[in-house]
């Protein structure tokens, strides 16, 4: 706490001080009897309102406020026992015995703040503050049923009025033990409960108000004030009013009560931008060293939030979020163009691979079936003379050269169906047809084999009719598999059958070839066996 602000706690001191002496200056002068307790009334209620604005805990804050309320409910009996019904006898004894329902309350409340400061909202109060507070309830219906038992008050001659010769008797002392223990275990709870309070000076400054009260009623019987003065300086609700408030406000100001205080003063000198309007949009209170409304621009945008009796206002600065879009947009427009760039650049990479990978697959076709191409080259450079019987032969090349390249392109994995060979045999044997050799074929086969096995097969069908043609006069071809074998036979017809050494079959990589020759007359049968598995040349 500042040296500044260190006269805030004993506020409640001066003002009980200034009831006394004005208590004693005004005494017998007209239109002023009264004024002590419409003098300490305004301050107590003014009190309760700013424990409204301060105190931010709402258990706390209705806890005080009750306090609060029974502080000025004892000024309100007061009043009405000493100055409105002075002439009932009866009305007088029980507004007196009134005075211990918010005396009985009062410490009660007191000890449910002790115990409701740092308790967590959810967590409820301990079972035996209701079992005190039973006690408390009947101490004081005790008080005001005293006419029926005088466990209270006793009255020896026979005036039932506190006129100095009542008695008391033991309900009295039990009841006062009962307000001055809860009053003094309240304020010792909130002391062990800020025992880690640096100020430590400030924490017994309740206990030093707690003390001017307990200190004033011991003494009250003596009247010493009006032996000295002639008249009563502090009356007892003006005492137990002011002690009381001290001694809380006391707690507040020392931390022993959780409050919002100062924080306009923390408010300014914060480094936020923000500003505190009220609800007709005046300007209260600005942090920082200009006070004047926030503007707003490109880079500042005001924000609002509603508060309790206006709202906040507060200024954030957007340029450095600005700045990080601007540097996130030009990133991402460098991001768009590299990755336009390595979409082009893989897509020229992809069209590059397949059109080496086309490119590698023509040459691999061009250079199997390089010598039909020859062979087709040479005959169209003969003389025309023999042009049927060229064209016959080109025919039937042309379509071997047709088949044997959608092998090359149809085999995937090494693998190619078997269809493929059936397709290719009856389109050779078509071919041979138009060029009036009667030719046929039948294939009884089924799924997959090896490429190079099937290719081979195909390729030996090639080799005998091309070697056989000139004298070719009928054709039939038979395939057949059976497990990993692919057995070919052919037929050939012709009055004159000369084979070449190339008709001679040869194994194909990965596989393993037999063959078996037959010759009737004009007729010739030739069996090619295939089997997978073989090592090749």
């Amino acid at each position: 706490m500042r040296k500044a602000e260190n006269w805030i706690p004993y506020w409640p001191f001066a003002v009980w001080l200034l009831s006394g002496v004005l208590h004693l200056m005004l005494y017998r002068v007209e239109f002023t009897y009264g004024f002590s307790q419409l003098f300490y009334g305004t301050i107590t209620l003014l009190w309760g309102i700013s424990i409204r604005k301060r105190v931010t805990d709402l258990r706390l804050q209705r806890l005080l406020i009750a306090v609060t309320a029974f502080l000025l409910l004892y000024i309100v009996l007061q009043e009405a026992r000493y100055s409105l019904f002075v002439d009932s006898m009866l009305a007088e004894r029980y507004l007196w015995y009134s005075f211990y329902i918010p005396l009985t309350f009062l410490p009660l409340l007191c000890f449910c703040v002790a115990l409701c400061v740092y308790r967590p909202q959810e967590q409820k109060l301990p079972a035996f503050y209701g079992w005190i507070a039973a006690i408390g309830v009947l101490l004081a219906l005790g008080v005001i049923t005293n006419d029926f038992h005088f466990s209270f008050k006793s009255f020896p001659n026979g005036v039932m009025m506190d006129l100095g010769h009542e008695q008391n008797g033991w309900l009295y002392y039990g009841i006062s033990a009962f307000i001055y223990g809860l009053f003094i275990l309240s304020f010792a709870i909130m002391l062990w409960k800020s025992r880690r309070y640096k100020g430590k000076h400030f924490r017994w400054l309740p206990i030093a108000h707690l003390a001017v009260g307990i200190v004033y009623f011991l003494i009250y019987p003596l009247n010493i004030s009006g032996l000295l003065f002639g008249k009563r300086l502090w009356n007892i609700g003006e005492t137990l009013t002011f002690c009381l408030i001290g001694a809380l406000e006391a707690c507040i100001q020392g931390g022993l009560i959780p409050a919002n205080t100062d924080y306009e003063k923390l408010f300014s000198l914060a480094q936020l931008s923000a500003a505190i309007l009220d609800q007709q949009g005046t300007l209260r209170y600005v942090s920082g060293r200009e006070a004047k409304p926030l503007q707003a621009n490109d880079s500042i945008r005001i924000m609002r939030h509603p508060i309790f009796g206006g709202q906040l206002e507060w200024a954030v600065d957007l340029s450095d979020l600005q700045r990080l879009n601007r540097e996130l947009e030009e990133t991402a427009q460098k991001l768009e163009a590299r990755n336009a760039y390595l979409t082009e650049e893989s897509r020229v990479k992809a069209e590059k691979t397949e059109l080496e990978t086309r490119n590698a697959i023509y040459d691999r076709i061009t250079r199997i079936v390089r010598p039909q191409i020859d062979r087709i080259n040479a005959l169209l450079d003969q003389p025309e003379e023999a042009f049927h019987e060229k064209m016959r032969m080109i025919t039937v090349m042309s379509a071997y050269i047709k088949r044997r390249s959608n092998m090359e392109l149809l085999a995937k994995n090494d693998l190619l169906p078997l269809d493929e060979l059936t397709m290719a045999v009856m389109e050779t044997a078509d071919t041979l047809r138009l060029c009036g050799i009667e030719a046929a074929s039948a294939a009884k086969v089924q799924g997959t084999m090896p490429a190079g096995l099937v290719m081979a097969a195909y390729e030996q069908i090639e080799r005998v009719i091309e070697d056989s043609f000139s004298s070719l006069s009928g054709l039939m071809v038979s395939i057949k598999t059976e497990r990993n074998t692919l057995t070919v036979r052919m037929l050939l017809t012709a009055e004159t059958v000369t084979l070449s050494a190339s008709s001679i079959p040869s194994p194909a990589p990965g596989c393993t070839q037999t063959q078996t020759v037959t010759k009737d007359g004009q007729d010739l049968l030739l069996l090619f066996t295939f089997s997978a598995g073989g090592e090749g040349p």
